[in-house]
């Protein structure tokens, strides 16, 4: 059941990256909102549906959308799915690379590095939760690779 609870808790916090409603534009470090998301190669990451094999810990495999408003904001989760009490520290795709690192009051950790190009994007991830008061870790690596520019009706 532990491990039935921590593949759960896993998948939602992958499902939180890039998918969920428009969250408005993220502040960067500094506090200022970031325009532009470009990749290594001078373009964003293209906005639309995306297949995704997750491998690690937790195995799965999904479609998830990436509205165009979070890439333009260049965040790679967006933070309305997080839950209550998740705080982002960072939250940045750009520059060709992916850098997510947030935190709960329970101990929780989310952290995802990786990188991106026009149609696809690669990253790894540790969650560290803490359950039945033990710290519990999962590592997980997502590969992403755009399937079409529209989303399904009622998929955000």
């Amino acid at each position: 059941m532990l491990k039935r609870s921590i593949a759960l808790l896993a998948g939602s916090a992958w499902a939180l990256a890039g998918c969920g409603p428009n969250a408005g534009s993220a502040p960067d470090d500094s506090g200022t909102t970031k325009k532009a998301s470009l990749g290594a190669s001078g373009e964003p990451l293209r906005a639309g549906l995306y297949h995704i094999v997750q491998t690690g810990d937790v195995d799965i495999e999904e479609e998830r959308c990436l509205k165009t408003s979070d890439v333009e904001a260049g965040r790679f989760v967006v933070p309305d799915m997080t839950g209550d009490g998740w705080t982002f520290d960072t939250n940045r795709m750009s520059g060709g690379t992916i850098e997510v690192a947030a935190r709960h009051p329970s101990g929780g950790k989310l952290n995802i590095d990786g990188t991106f190009e026009k149609e696809s994007f690669a990253v790894d991830g540790t969650v560290e939760l803490k359950l039945n008061g033990e710290t519990h870790v999962v590592r997980t690596q997502q590969r992403g690779a755009f399937a079409s520019p529209t989303c399904p009706e009622g998929m955000d």
